[in-house]
């Protein structure tokens, strides 16, 4: 939909309603230059949206994907059946912190480089819905997120254990 838009750097979704969609792929991938989202809680709550895949890839200045009832961490409620996240933040490299407790992770379910190359990545919010995650399968999830610190300052260690099942755990 926005794929490639250079010069986007804000974009208000709240006149969007993805509902219904099941697919957000590629929705922002390589709009190097975007800083913020701001998507509408009310419409962006869905059941049915099972594929991200790439949705911010290559948004290297993104610092946040907002709610509009407030808040400025990325926390996207409505993905709790996202089954296909692969690539979905990958080259973030702004990011700092993502709220992801209400995501619910199902065996299955597919975290291939998610978070690879957020070398700003400090916090990622998990909630109990994350307690059976080392179902999860993907290789390099976190790869070069050096600044990623784990439960109990579980810390990242490399790239060759950089795999969901090694690193995502409630706390």
């Amino acid at each position: 939909m926005f794929m490639y838009c250079e010069g986007l750097t804000e974009i208000d979704l709240s006149t969007f309603d993805l509902r219904k969609e099941q697919s957000t792929n590629a929705m922002f991938s390589n709009c190097k230059k975007l800083e913020n989202v701001i998507i509408p809680t009310d419409r962006f709550t869905s059941t049915t949206l099972t594929d991200t895949q790439y949705m911010f890839d290559g948004c290297e200045n993104l610092r946040g994907v907002q709610q509009d009832d407030g808040g400025y961490l990325l926390d996207l409620r409505g993905l709790i059946n996202n089954a296909s996240p692969n690539y979905m933040f990958r080259g973030c490299k702004s990011l700092q912190a993502l709220d992801m407790s209400t995501w619910t992770i199902n065996t299955g379910f597919n975290m291939i480089e998610t978070f690879a190359y957020c070398e700003n990545l400090e916090t990622i919010y998990a909630g109990k819905n994350w307690s059976e995650a080392r179902n999860t399968s993907g290789s390099l999830t976190f790869a070069n997120c050096f600044k990623l610190v784990g439960a109990s300052g579980f810390a990242f260690a490399n790239n060759e254990a950089a795999d969901a099942g090694s690193y995502v755990y409630a706390n």
